[in-house]
C-alpha cells in the first residue's frame, strides 16, 4: 500500500471492518512448488500446524461470511493460499456472491482457462503464477507438468477481456536458480500475448542470503527483459533476515486494516499467523465475523515471527501519521 493509501483508510472514522481480506477458499493444489511458503515449514521457519491439502471452507459458511464482509463494508477481498482458488468446489458461486466487492486472483492458472468468464466478469486484477517457461523447466520447479495447461488459460483470460481494462491481467515468475536463465525467453514469449505486466520475485527462503554473483545474475537478466516491450516488475529481496520489522513498533498497525480467512475457518492477522492456532482470533464456525473481528486481540511485533513483512512500510506510514500534530497547518 502506498502512503496515500494508508492514509486514506486512517483518516476514514466510519470503517468497522478490514479494509481488505485473505480469503482461502482452499488448501488444495495440483502443484507441488518447493518453495510453496505455506506448505514448507522450512522456508519460513513458521510451523502451520493447522495446515492440511484437504481443508477447505464449508459453502453455506462462507457465503454467510461474504455478507457479513460486505455489510462491514470491506473494499477488496484477495482469493489466494494456502491452496488453489480454482480448485473449490464452488468456485463460480463464489465469484457471483464477491461481486459486489473489489476481487483479486491468486491462482497458478492450471483451470483458470475453464472459468475465464467468470473470472473476467468478477475480478479486477488477476495474477497467475508461471514460474517456468517450457515444461520440463515447470516441471524441475513444481514437481509436475502443467505448463501447457497455464499458457492456454492466460490466452483465454486476454481472450474473455477483450477490449476491457479490467480485470488487469499479470504473470508471476518467481526467481529460482532454475528459473532465472528462462527470463527473457519467458519475456519474449509473452510479450505480444495482451497481457499487462509480468513479476520477477526473488523466491523467500528464510535465513538464506544470495551471493553478489547471483545477485548480479538477475539484474543483469532483469535489465535484459526491461525493454522488449512487455511491463516488467521486478520485487528484490536479495536476502532475508529476522528483524525486518522495526523494533519501535509495539504492535502491529496493519492488522487493523487487514484479516485472513484461512479454510480452516480460522480468522487470522495477517500471512505469517496464518494456521498457526495460538494466532487465531477465532472461528467462523463458531461465531460471525463481525464479532470476532470486533473482539480481536493486538498484534505484537516480534523479530522472530515478522521477517520481510510485506506490510513493514504500512506499519511505518501508520505509525509516523499517528504523530502528527495539528494537521490543519501545512
Amino acid at each position: 500500500m502506498s502512503d496515500l493509501k494508508v492514509a486514506r483508510h486512517f483518516y476514514d472514522e466510519h470503517r468497522t471492518g478490514p479494509v481488505m481480506v485473505d480469503l482461502h477458499p482452499t488448501l488444495a493444489c495440483q502443484n507441488q512448488c518447493y518453495f510453496c511458503i505455506s506448505a514448507n515449514e522450512h522456508i519460513t521457519g513458521i510451523a502451520h500446524d493447522n495446515f492440511s491439502r484437504a481443508k477447505k471452507l464449508e459453502w453455506t459458511v462462507l457465503k454467510r461470511t461474504i455478507m457479513d464482509l460486505i455489510d462491514m463494508d470491506v473494499k477488496s477481498i484477495q482469493l489466494t493460499g494456502g491452496g488453489e482458488p480454482t480448485t473449490y468446489p464452488e468456485f463460480q458461486q463464489l465469484l457471483k456472491e464477491l461481486i459486489p466487492l473489489k476481487v483479486g486472483l491468486f491462482t497458478n492458472g492450471i483451470l483458470a482457462g475453464e472459468y475465464a468468464k467468470e473470472i473476467v466478469e468478477a475480478c479486477d486484477w488477476v495474477r497467475i503464477s508461471l514460474d517456468a517457461v517450457g515444461s520440463e523447466m515447470y516441471k524441475t520447479i513444481k514437481g509436475v507438468d502443467h505448463y501447457h495447461e497455464v499458457v492456454d488459460s492466460i490466452v483465454k483470460l486476454v481472450e474473455a477481456r477483450g477490449n476491457e481494462k479490467t480485470p488487469r491481467i499479470g504473470v508471476s515468475y518467481i526467481l529460482t536458480p532454475e528459473s532465472v536463465p528462462g527470463m527473457r525467453q519467458v519475456v519474449m514469449e509473452l510479450e505480444h500475448s495482451g497481457i499487462d505486466y509480468i513479476q520477477f520475485k526473488d523466491v523467500i527462503m528464510r535465513g538464506m542470503k544470495f551471493t553478489s554473483r547471483y545477485e548480479r545474475s538477475i539484474h543483469k537478466a532483469v535489465e535484459s527483459v526491461s525493454g522488449l516491450g512487455l511491463k516488467v516488475l521486478y520485487t528484490a529481496h536479495g536476502s532475508y533476515d529476522d528483524g525486518a520489522t522495526p523494533k519501535d513498533i509495539p504492535q502491529c498497525n496493519a492488522t487493523d486494516y487487514v484479516a485472513v480467512i484461512g479454510a480452516d475457518g480460522e480468522v487470522y492477522g495477517c500471512c505469517h499467523l496464518e494456521y498457526q492456532p495460538q494466532a487465531s482470533y477465532g472461528s467462523i464456525y463458531k461465531e460471525p465475523f463481525q464479532q470476532i473481528w470486533q473482539n480481536r486481540p493486538f498484534v505484537q511485533v516480534s523479530e522472530g515471527l515478522c521477517w520481510q513483512c510485506r506490510f513493514k512500510k504500512t506499519n511505518e506510514v501508520i505509525e509516523n501519521l499517528k504523530k502528527i500534530e495539528d494537521g490543519e497547518f501545512l
